[in-house]
């Protein structure tokens, strides 16, 4: 199997208010195997629980912001290792911190040949 890089991105509702419950929502068209998530928008925002479809890989109930997954931040390669098939949603649920949407960009890797 011949993978090549690729990057899959979602963007939250938008909340009305701080403190709202936010969901960001990625259907990748391919298999996806993940290597990193950074995020974008909403500085302020707390992420509680990623799923890869049905299986939750990481979940924390105070909820962590979003500056701890940036490029010098402690959880980079948190998600490295995750796969998700075709179809399947990546989901990603938290608290808003502002009236601002929260962008997740995943990078990861996608079969570059038909069989997988």
């Amino acid at each position: 199997m011949k993978w090549g890089k690729t990057a899959l991105a979602g963007e939250s509702n938008t909340p009305a208010s701080a403190g709202d419950a936010i969901t960001i929502t990625i259907r990748p068209q391919h298999w996806f195997r993940s290597t990193d998530i950074t995020f974008t928008g909403d500085t302020s925002a707390k992420i509680d629980t990623i799923f890869f479809g049905e299986k939750p890989v990481w979940n924390n109930a105070s909820g962590v912001p979003v500056s701890v997954f940036s490029s010098t931040g402690m959880l980079r390669g948190l998600l490295a290792g995750q796969k998700i098939r075709p179809g399947l949603d990546i989901i990603i649920k938290g608290t808003s911190g502002s009236t601002t949407a929260t962008t997740a960009t995943l990078i990861g890797f996608k079969p570059m040949n038909k069989t997988c």
